[in-house]
């Protein structure tokens, strides 16, 4: 998650705070809105008033694969990986080639202590994406925490290639 904006950016996000709240207190909100907000919310650092935000959004419109991806980030941000690889996996239901949250379920299952599952999660991210840095620095990751150097130095190498 990123950090609490300042300068600048801070003088756009207290106005567009400002907005939303505004805009939701008049109705009618729709998902998007909510989803919106959560995202401006969570870059101000407010994750629970973010968590929110995303869980409205997700009443209105429960297939909503973004929302969840998103609500599964704050919540491992959070440090609560069972909440948050609930999220992901339900977004991957509902958008199966979102790399992003099959990539958010391997973090969490890394989080959890459950490497092969981690593992498993990061072999779809390479199957839909094999060019993504991230999956494979992953493995590599869970492949050394195994002992296994040599295919965890394969996995870096793959990593360190990709442009």
């Amino acid at each position: 998650m990123p950090m609490r904006p300042s300068g600048p950016e801070e003088r756009i996000v207290r106005p567009t705070i400002s907005l939303f709240t505004t805009r939701l207190s008049i109705g009618p909100a729709t998902a998007e809105l909510h989803f919106n907000f959560a995202i401006v919310l969570g870059r101000q650092g407010a994750f629970e008033q973010a968590l929110a935000s995303y869980r409205r959004a997700i009443e209105l419109t429960p297939a909503f694969p973004a929302a969840h991806l998103n609500l599964g980030n704050v919540l491992q941000h959070l440090g609560r990986p069972g909440e948050a690889l609930a999220h992901y996996e339900h977004a991957t239901r509902l958008a199966p080639d979102l790399v992003d949250a099959h990539l958010g379920a391997a973090n969490a299952h890394q989080a959890a202590g459950h490497p092969d599952l981690s593992l498993a999660c990061c072999e779809r991210v390479l199957a839909i994406r094999p060019d993504d840095v991230r999956a494979h620095i992953l493995v590599a990751t869970i492949l050394l925490g195994k002992g296994m150097a040599d295919e965890a130095l394969a996995s870096y190498g793959r990593a360190v290639r990709i442009k």
